[in-house]
């Protein structure tokens, strides 16, 4: 920001009092109702869970015993269905009675005989053994080379523990966990809460955790494998167990860098100590569904994210780190009672993620992740209009649409008041349910502010605003007339928000008014300060560091467009004069390159890169310097720009196959490739050196036309003794070869039946498309040799079902 001793700051903020009568009048509440949205039912309330399991990983079975103790909620129970999905019943008993129980579609109807008693509670034991298809995944013990590393965890969100536990499997019911496994001792056990018992029996260590204090079942977790772990502690004494694989010690630090001033952070930007036992744990597994899960005190994440210094140039582990112990308080402590209110719990662990990172890594790349989460909302904005307060909203409205939702609240309260209704929010539901209708009284008990009208927009209803502007000069100062233009139906209305009007001058002074603006058209006035005059206006901001998530249609003046895009003083309203130009306008390509040598950050270059090709006459010259910059971004986009490589970028291009970036890499070599296909060798040789797995594949995939040990390579990396991404990358790279080697099919056949749903559509995909009566038989040829478990065989009938099934014309 610009801004000089002489500077004109006058807020104007027109209370919500005057504003939420109209509203109130004229916007019925109207929302988005979703059946699957509904709290389901139950009879009984599970208070306590004591888990003991028995894994056999050769046969991917668990036995178990699950012993509940539980209490009736309705007057008369005599039966009751818990989930249960393909597990093998041996017997049931409620406290030393044995129970009838038959088999119902997804679990298993219990009988109790004679009614319940309403006051008392009861032991209620299952015996069972499964080969469950979901909820715990059995890692690399299939693979032949012994090269796999062998692991066993849990992912309950789904909802899924019901494949592996009968329960009550519903986020609506919360009980206390306790977990015992045995297992050979040359692997780490890890489970919820606290480390109560390790004690050896011959070649196997029995492990017994246990909570204090109830959460909901899909948090609890299992994970077992071999680590090593990197201990530090917080202000609060908090215990951070920081696991790593013993092969990769130099990858803890990074990976688990800012982890202790995480902890202190959060605890006291949300005024709640840590809620769960002393200790917090980060576990890396093989292969995992998603980039992590809150289990509760022990986050399981992809070992992609456990990485040293060059891999950390991606995306690291910091905001995963960050979004997941949010979970510990939104999700884990407070949960929602159902999935249409799933947004109290991904956008809020987003949200502080992102503030988190502001901390620590600076308001640049707040706003980065600011800007990527609009460009998210608008693009979901393209397809539908679902509210954040929704089961169909989905990740773009759960995670970064409603990220900003709380932003904007932020902005409305203020950080001081928004802060104090989050903390009364947290502390008034302790290992509690909530809906959001639980946040919108908290903030009303707290500030006395009513936001009913904030909720109806931003949560219950769907869309965002769509403003018309145009700026008109009258005496004194400037009118501006804000139509709202967007879409209106039974869930979307004008939006009533706050806006920030700004005049910046030439000298760098400036005038700041906010104004709210709620109808379908408004009229604001925003007047010059005594020392100015209109011909002295370098840009006017509306919204001034586009707090509001909106879409907007203004046009501006190009110089004005250019002030703002050079001395703006937030990167968003730099941004957003990058995006308003027009760049056709542009009839000299050092008007542009100017644009780009002043810019104060990576995402400012990135987008004038994005935007080059409307320079007459091409590639500009400066795409020297883009190719160079110091940024691995930046290098990228430029890269990315190039639908070709033309000789005098080529010594450019091939600098960066010793970029620090492996992803810049491998983008390099595919562009010089198929730019000088005579030269592939010889770029395939500048790589060799480089120890990353996705380098190599891309390496080998330029070669295999030609190299029969390059195909053997790639089809290794095919194989179960890799990790799935690595796998679909070396599976995808047979896509252009005509005759697949036997190896690469059977390794896709294995792909295609995994648990990981894309790692089986790779495998899939490239049967399917090399499929023919030759390719069926070499396939019925191997299944023979497959140990598959009985999920896997309806997999692999489904794909056969589809491959027989003559396509439509």
């Amino acid at each position: 920001m610009i801004k000089s001793a002489k500077a004109s700051f006058v807020l104007v903020l027109l209370f919500l009092f005057s504003v939420i009568p109209v509203i109130a009048q004229e916007h019925v509440h109207s929302s988005f109702f979703e059946e699957e949205g509904r709290y389901r039912e139950h009879s009984l309330d599970m208070i306590s869970l004591d888990l003991v399991v028995d894994l056999i990983p050769s046969e991917r079975r668990v036995n178990g015993q699950a012993s509940y103790q539980c209490m009736p909620i309705q007057k008369e129970v005599d039966s009751a269905f818990f989930d249960a999905v393909d597990i093998i019943i041996n017997h049931i008993l409620l406290d030393d009675d044995t129970l009838k129980f038959t088999y119902v579609e997804g679990g298993v109807m219990v009988y109790f005989g004679l009614s319940l008693d309403w006051h008392k509670s009861y032991r209620l034991t299952f015996q069972y053994t499964c080969q469950p298809a979901k909820g715990i995944y059995f890692v690399g013990w299939d693979d032949p080379s012994g090269r796999a590393r062998k692991q066993i965890w849990t992912q309950g969100q789904g909802i899924n523990h019901r494949h592996w536990i009968p329960s009550f499997d519903d986020q609506n019911d919360k009980l206390v966990t306790a977990v015992h496994v045995s297992f050979p001792s040359e692997y780490t056990v890890i489970g919820n809460g606290i480390l109560q018992s390790k004690q050896e029996y011959g070649e196997n260590t029995l492990w017994h955790y246990a909570m204090d204090q109830p959460h909901a079942l899909y948090l609890l977790m299992l994970a077992i494998g071999e680590y090593d772990v990197l201990s530090m502690e917080s202000k609060s004494h908090v215990q951070h167990e920081q696991y790593y694989y013993p092969d990769k010690p130099e990858t803890a630090e990074v990976t688990y860098r800012f982890s202790r001033e995480m902890m202190d952070w959060f605890e006291e930007e949300l005024g709640i100590d840590y809620p769960w036992q002393k200790v917090y744990r980060n576990v890396p597994v093989r292969d995992f569904l998603y980039g992590a899960m809150e289990n509760t005190t022990s986050t399981i994440f992809t070992d992609i994210y456990l990485q040293d210094d060059r891999e950390a140039l991606e995306r690291n582990y910091i905001g995963t780190n960050a979004h997941e112990l949010a979970h510990q308080w939104f999700g884990d402590y407070i949960t929602a009672w159902s999935g249409r209110h799933h947004w109290l719990h991904e956008s809020f662990a987003t949200h502080y993620a992102k503030h988190f990172r502001r901390e620590v890594l600076g308001e640049i790349m707040y706003d980065e992740i600011r800007w990527g989460e609009r460009r998210t909302s608008m693009r979901a904005a393209e397809r539908n209009s679902f509210p954040v307060g929704s089961i169909a909203g989905g990740s773009a409205r759960h995670y970064d649409k409603g990220s900003l939702v709380l932003d904007m609240m932020r902005f409305v309260l203020g950080d001081e008041a928004y802060t104090r209704s989050i903390k009364h929010y947290l502390k008034k539901h302790p290992y509690g349910m909530v809906d959001s209708h639980h946040l919108y009284i908290a903030i009303m008990e707290c500030t006395g502010v009513n936001l009913d009208w904030f909720f109806e927009e931003w949560v219950y209803g769907g869309g965002e605003p769509h403003y018309s502007i145009r700026r008109d000069s009258i005496d004194g100062g400037f009118q501006f007339v804000i139509s709202q233009i967007h879409d209106t139906s039974a869930i979307i209305g004008p939006f009533t928000m706050p806006l920030d009007f700004k005049l910046v001058y030439t000298d760098g002074e400036y005038t700041q008014e906010r104004h709210y603006v709620s109808g379908l058209v408004d009229t604001i006035f925003v007047p010059l300060d005594t020392h100015h005059v209109h011909d002295k206006l370098a840009f006017s901001l509306v919204d001034v560091n586009r707090e509001v998530l909106s879409q907007r249609t203004w046009d501006r003046p190009l110089d004005e467009l250019l002030s703002q895009a050079h001395i703006a003083g937030n990167l968003m309203d730099r941004l957003d004069a990058l995006e308003a130009l027009d760049y056709a306008q542009f009839t000299d390509e050092l008007e542009l390159y100017d644009l780009f040598k002043t810019a104060k950050t990576r995402l400012e270059k990135r987008f004038i890169i994005s935007r080059f090709r409307a320079v007459a006459g091409g590639l500009p010259l400066w795409m020297h310097d883009a190719l160079l910059d110091r940024d691995h971004m930046v290098r990228r986009q430029a890269l990315w720009a190039l639908d070709t490589i033309p000789e005098e970028y080529k010594e450019d291009v091939e600098s960066m196959l010793s970029d620090a970036s492996y992803v810049n890499i491998t983008l390099a070599l595919d562009a010089l490739c198929e730019a000088f296909p005579d030269e592939k060798q010889g770029f395939v040789n500048l790589v060799k050196a480089v120890d990353n797995s996705t380098v190599k594949i891309y390496s080998l995939k330029h070669l295999i036309e030609d190299d029969k040990k390059a195909v053997e390579e790639l089809a290794d990396m095919c194989s179960p003794a890799f990790e799935f991404r690595t796998r679909i990358s070396a599976l995808s790279g047979f896509e252009a070869l005509d005759n697949l080697p036997e190896s690469a099919v059977f390794h896709a056949m294995d792909a295609a039946v995994h648990f990981n749903s894309r790692l089986a559509r790779q495998g899939q995909s490239l049967l399917e498309r090399n499929w023919d009566e030759s390719m069926q038989s070499l396939c019925d040829r191997h299944l023979m040799k497959m140990d598959l478990v009985p999920w896997q065989v309806a997999k692999w009938e489904r794909f056969l079902t589809k491959m027989n099934t003559p396509a439509e014309d």
